[in-house]
């Protein structure tokens, strides 16, 4: 049984400051693939951070567009590739003139300031116009899905696009650490707003789709090419 599966990410130009930054607060980079060394921010232990970002540095520095997905059975990554070539030519760049370190729920992660609609849009055409690369969640998938206590409208996402957070539900972010308890949330939120103040005093584009594969449930996410928003694709990164 093939394991592997693919999302499609916003992820920032490996040359920027922010995709160097939120590298090094994750400890890996997912366009080379290699774990580097890991930013601890002033005030934290090395191995409570090291905790703290484990789960995100598995899928690596990133804002969802489409989630996690094994590919269906009845197409290939060669169409896979085509079709998001064709939906990043169907979408302009989008201006973020400010990003911010924010709590969403449980977690600290990078936002947009102020929403977008053009994101969202974009957001919500990589889930509904690649959806049919995606094969159907398995009943067990269905039930740890709904371990995290979705609302009935989350539910009727899940089953039928296969991640909850989609369309109405979609708040683009780029993730910074798993699962926080209430005070080490607040902790965090402030640790990391003043490690990231640099970084994000300037602005950001998102400027492309990229494809991440994660070979098997052990593996990491990791850069496989990038589709520049009206433009072509600009470059692979593994075979």
């Amino acid at each position: 049984m093939n394991s592997e599966r693919y999302a499609v990410y916003f992820a920032p130009p490996p040359s920027s400051a922010l995709w160097k930054f939120g590298s090094r607060l994750l400890g890996r980079d997912a366009y080379s693939g290699n774990k580097i060394a890991l930013h601890v921010p002033a005030g934290v232990s090395a191995q409570e951070y090291a905790d703290l970002v484990s789960g995100p540095g598995k899928y690596g520095f990133h804002a969802t567009l489409k989630a996690p997905f094994s590919l269906h059975p009845d197409t290939q990554v060669s169409e896979l590739i085509v079709a998001l070539e064709k939906l990043a030519r169907m979408h302009n760049r989008i201006l973020i003139p400010r990003l911010i370190v924010a709590v969403l729920k449980d977690f600290i992660a990078i936002r947009p300031k102020v929403g977008s609609r053009a994101i969202d849009d974009l957001a919500a055409n990589c889930v509904t116009q690649l959806d049919h690369f995606r094969a159907p969640l398995s009943l067990e998938q269905i039930r740890k899905r709904r371990m995290q206590a979705l609302s009935n409208e989350q539910d009727e996402l899940m089953l039928r696009w296969g991640y909850p957070y989609v369309l109405d539900q979609y708040r683009f972010h780029m993730t910074l650490t798993g699962r926080l308890e209430n005070k080490l949330l607040s902790v965090m939120h402030q640790v990391l707003a003043r490690e990231l103040e640099h970084v994000l005093r300037q602005e950001y584009v998102v400027d492309a789709l990229t494809l991440f594969r994660q070979e098997a449930p052990d593996q990491p996410f990791q850069a496989v090419m990038r589709f520049p928003l009206a433009g072509g694709i600009q470059d692979a990164f593994h075979e």
